[in-house]
């Protein structure tokens, strides 16, 4: 069992007595290798977790992704947040190297927080802000996966009026390449059907053109929405 000392570097056991520390009796041993799961997201909740050496990677399903939700590093705890909020565990948690843990199941956890009371304050607050901290990291995802279905929709739109512009433009360029040889043998009737295919290419361009301004001002619109939501890191340690 870890020195007693070595838990009091823990801001949350920092001013427990002697007494108090008989809780970490209660708490089982446990080892994991690279890359060994800790708890699958979905999953009841049933442990807390002090991790004394190590690293674990928490990564929370988004759609059909993985994303990046949290790291915690040696000498922090968790776990705690879904017992008390009686929650299914709400991502995934992996160990990045080979790690060292003390377990405590819910009953033990119970049992600490009543031999224990000065802890709860601080239990409250980290869960809260890791509740909220994961919400905002599923809406930033969610986000983000939108913004690329909208520039996948952006391309397909700017495909087509980009080609009819090219392919107006291109039929003005032989209309006149055709005319000019002959500009002064061409009748008034042929002149007044060159003239109404010009307008009519020409109206065809002005189209395609307003039909790209509004796409690319619906695609600023949308970034300035996200602007202040994408200065924020997806990717937090504890």
């Amino acid at each position: 069992m870890t020195d007693i000392n070595t838990f009091r570097q823990i801001s949350l056991f920092s001013g427990l007595n002697d007494e108090q520390c008989r809780f970490l009796e209660w708490g089982r041993e446990r080892w994991l290798e690279t890359g060994e799961i800790l708890a699958i997201e979905g999953e009841p909740p049933g442990y807390f977790w002090i991790l004394l050496e190590g690293e674990i990677h928490c990564t929370t399903q988004v759609g059909n992704r993985q994303v990046p939700w949290t790291t915690y590093e040696s000498l922090t705890y968790f776990g705690h947040e879904l017992i008390l909020l009686a929650r299914p565990y709400p991502a995934s948690a992996r160990a990045t190297c080979n790690c060292h843990l003390l377990e405590f199941d819910t009953e033990a956890f119970w049992k600490m927080l009543k031999l224990c009371p000065t802890i709860n304050r601080e239990l409250l607050v980290t869960t809260a802000q890791r509740s909220q901290n994961l919400d905002s990291v599923s809406l930033q995802a969610q986000k983000l996966i939108s913004l690329g279905t909208l520039i996948s929709g952006l391309a397909r739109e700017l495909s087509q009026p980009a080609s009819v512009s090219r392919r107006a433009t291109e039929q003005l360029q032989q209309m006149f390449q055709t005319i000019q040889p002959r500009c002064f043998d061409i009748s008034p009737q042929e002149a007044a059907q060159l003239n109404q295919i010009k307008l009519k290419l020409l109206d065809e361009i002005e189209q395609s053109t307003q039909h790209l301004s509004k796409v690319v001002q619906s695609a600023k619109d949308y970034a300035y929405l996200d602007r202040a939501l994408c200065k924020k890191p997806i990717f937090t340690k504890v």
